[in-house]
């Protein structure tokens, strides 16, 4: 505005802003699909240049950050699984390396109680092994 009469502005090609400093706001153009149509629209911007989101671009916006997020849940709780897994497959080959050392340890003629003190087991836990004879 000069001399509270609007002036005609031109916006250059290198440049398709026009900033609007009564209003803190900006009009560009910006070339894009809007309702199948591509051309030149009309968008308010910062004064930077950078121009504010439509509802519609805002919503996808947050469809793509809910589907990231959610991929990334998905592949958090798949390696969780997987450590899982793995976690129970070593308490199995360990609980298989005690029990192979309770066996051995009943063949060398130990008893229950000394077989237990060694191997951080119960004497009922050795008993049960030794009945699986």
């Amino acid at each position: 505005m000069v001399d509270d009469c609007y002036q005609e502005q031109h916006i250059s090609p290198g440049n398709p802003h026009i900033w609007i400093p009564e209003l803190n706001l900006g009009l560009g153009l910006r070339t894009e699909a809007f309702r199948g149509i591509v051309q030149p629209w009309l968008r308010w911007c910062d004064e930077i240049g950078n121009f504010f989101p439509t509802p519609t671009e805002t919503a996808n916006a947050i469809a793509e950050l809910a589907q990231t997020q959610a991929a990334d849940a998905q592949a958090q709780a798949a390696d969780a699984q997987a450590k899982t897994t793995d976690a129970q497959a070593q308490v199995e080959a360990l609980q298989q390396q005690q029990i192979q050392s309770v066996l051995k340890l009943l063949e060398l003629g130990l008893e229950a109680k000394q077989i237990a003190e060694i191997v951080w087991v119960t004497i009922a836990e050795v008993t049960a092994i030794q009945t699986t004879l």
